[in-house]
């Protein structure tokens, strides 16, 4: 078996690689995400991470992917959008501008339209699945994985036909350094439904600007989308 773990980045699929590897035993690649995958051949037992913003993730490369392997299955997390988009322009923006990134430069993803369209692939990406290869896939949301953990293992459990191990503390083990701070030693229900209150969260980043009704009117459709799952 070979598992690939997705979906936008900013939107849980960190959470969601460090569970599956805490309750598998897959062999997880050494760096969390494998930039090469739709280059190299897939050895057995692989497991990693790649986010739909990376270049050479294309749902041609995808499906070429998955015609010659056979035994690959694809966990895809799934964020609120609007959540998803204000993390990724917040951590997205160097801290000389308000966000809490390192460098100086915005991350590719950190403005309105590329969060957006960053988004919309993830979702199109989604949709071709569902059409072609619904049994190869498993949807789960960072919300779920956060407030109902076990009910989230279970449904891991029975998509990878495995007996899970134990669980409890699997985001202490989280190689993505920033989130290893942010969680700590629990799972940080704070990271729910942070744009209902832009007053406090975000660290006011947000406040009194339009980014919020811009997302909603441009994600309407998405937003639609994921409250199906």
């Amino acid at each position: 078996m070979k598992v690939l773990i997705t979906g936008s980045g900013r939107g849980g699929t960190n959470l969601l690689t460090e569970l599956i590897r805490k309750i598998t035993d897959l062999n997880f690649t050494s760096y969390v995400e494998d930039r090469s995958f739709f280059k190299k051949e897939l050895p057995e037992n692989y497991a990693t991470k790649l986010s739909t913003e990376h270049p050479t993730f294309t749902i041609e490369n995808l499906e070429k992917k998955i015609k010659t392997n056979n035994d690959l299955k694809i966990c895809i997390v799934l964020r609120h959008p609007i959540d998803n988009c204000l993390s990724k322009i917040y951590r997205g923006r160097p801290k000389n501008e308000g966000g809490d990134k390192l460098s100086n430069v915005i991350s590719k993803d950190g403005t309105e339209k590329s969060c957006v369209e960053s988004i919309k692939k993830t979702y199109l990406i989604l949709s071709f699945l569902n059409q072609k290869y619904k049994d190869k896939i498993l949807v789960v949301t960072m919300e779920d994985i956060i407030t109902k953990t076990d009910s989230v293992v279970l449904k891991i459990s029975n998509f990878l036909n495995i007996k899970p191990k134990e669980h409890i503390g699997f985001q202490k083990f989280n190689r993505n350094i920033y989130q290893k701070k942010r969680y700590k030693n629990n799972l940080d229900k704070n990271q729910i439904n942070l744009y209902k209150n832009l007053k406090i969260n975000y660290d006011g980043f947000f406040k009194n600007k339009p980014i919020k009704n811009n997302l909603e009117k441009s994600l309407s459709e998405i937003i639609k989308e994921y409250k199906k799952y």
